[in-house]
Parts: structure tokens; sequence; C-alpha cells
């Protein structure tokens, strides 16, 4: 079981998490990261056959332009083009920026170094995911930012509309899109304090360093960006396989065990 005294107060300082504590965490977060990703890059799940059969499925289908059954295989279950946005994300979202906050919570310069590293590192690999599907959208015709994480598979393609007689076979062979109100949100939001602490708080360069006002902005605002990044990447999962609730509880368990004592 995790310690329970780490992270408690002595006056006003709050201590350093301990050293055990920061080892499970970061290795929850990062199992996490690199196991659920490229779990949640293969969804949604479906056989050889469902997966080879969607180029004939999508040849008969009058939503799709004569030249895009030959794109379809990359489209189906299993690793395609997209697969890299859910996979990146999580990489960078839940395995850096979560390790990066957590390793803040050690305190120390040299750890506030590693911790701006980590958090930079996150958000690059991030800035790859959200370039993957962004042009995924692109590639499929279809918006972006319409809802909290995607329309799913219901969408308008290519300006036509879904029919009832093709419903199923869209379901089988097209992968959910997104990204998300949320999580562009959060995206967008996590790069403002990244180039603030780069700016004001490097502990090194940091033109207001020891300004406990910054500080106390700058961490509060990541914590709650990074809570909302996590809860994104849990309903883009759940776009990914539907109404899978135990896989879903599974895949959300790791960020719901670590948030406390990563975020608060």
């Amino acid at each position: 079981m995790l310690p329970t005294n780490a992270g408690e107060t002595v006056g006003s300082r709050k201590m350093p998490i301990e050293s055990s504590k920061y080892v499970i965490l970061v290795g929850l977060l990062s199992v996490h990261a690199l196991g659920g990703g490229y779990y949640a890059a293969t969804q949604p799940a479906g056989t050889n056959g469902i997966h080879h059969g969607c180029d004939n499925i999508m040849r008969k289908s009058s939503l799709f332009t004569p030249s895009a059954p030959s794109r379809l295989p990359l489209l189906g279950a299993g690793w395609r083009y997209f697969s890299w946005h859910p996979f990146l994300m999580m990489i960078g979202m839940v395995g850096l920026m979560g390790t990066a906050a957590l390793t803040k919570k050690k305190g120390g310069y040299s750890n506030t170094k590693l911790h701006g590293i980590m958090a930079s590192a996150g958000l690059l690999l991030a800035s790859g995911g959200f370039y993957v599907i962004y042009q995924n959208k692109i590639n499929m015709g279809k918006d972006h930012f319409t809802t909290l994480h995607g329309k799913g598979k219901n969408e308008i393609v290519r300006g036509k509309k879904e029919t009832p007689e093709t419903h199923l076979k869209l379901s089988i062979c097209l992968p959910p899109t997104f990204p998300s109100s949320a999580g562009l949100t959060a995206f967008a939001g996590l790069s403002l304090p990244a180039v603030a602490g780069a700016v004001f708080l490097h502990p090194d360069f940091g033109i207001d360093k020891s300004n406990k006002l910054y500080r106390k902005v700058h961490k509060v605002v990541s914590r709650v960006l990074l809570l909302l990044a996590w809860g994104a990447t849990i309903s883009g999962f759940k776009t990914l396989i539907g109404d899978d609730y135990v896989t879903l509880a599974i895949f959300a368990a790791p960020v719901v065990i670590a948030a406390p004592f990563t975020l608060l």
C-alpha cells in the first residue's frame, strides 16, 4: 500500500513526497501511459476478417469517393495513423506530465529543473498527438472541435449523412475521431504555464522566480488543466470502446488512483 504520511504539512511547509511513494506512482503512471496508450491506440477491437472486409464494404457505400477504399485498411482495428494520437497523448499528458508533477513534489533545485524538462517533453509529445488527430480529421473530411470528445461514428462524412443502412458498416470500419473541446482546452492551456514557468520561475534564469503568487498560480492552473487532460483521455477511450464500462473502469483506475497523490 502507498504510505499515508507523504504530503503532510509541517507548519505552513509541505513535506516532500516520500521516495517509495514517488516510485510507486511514477511506475503506475508510466505503465498506464505505455500499456493503456497502446491498448487505446489499437481500438476499436475487431477481428482480422472484419478489418480486411472493410475494403469491400466501403466499395459499396455511397458515403465515400472511389479512391477512399484503398485507404480503409489503415483505418480499421489495429495500429494505423490515428493510433499515434491516443498513444502520444497518453505518454505526454499522463506519463511525462504526471511524473513531472510528482517530481516537483520532491522539492529542491534539481527536481524543479527536471520537472520543467519532463513537462516540456510531455507537451511536445502531446503536440504530436494533436497534429495527428487534426490531420486525421482533414483526411476524413470532418469538422474540428465540435463536441466534448468528438462525434464518434455518426458524423457527417464528406458532407453526406450516414443512413441506417450504412451505420453498422461504418461502426465496424471507421474509428472514432477527435480531438475534443476538453482535450483542446487542456492542451492549449498547459502551453501557457509551461511558457510562464520557463520565463518567470526557472530556478536559473526565471525573471521572478521567488514570487510566491506566480508559483501558486502556476501550480494550481497546471494541476487543474492536467486533471482536465486526464479526464479527456478517459472520455476519448469511452468514444473508442462504446458502452464497455468494465473495460472503461479498468482503464480509468490508474489515473483515478494517482490523481489525489499527484494533483493535490
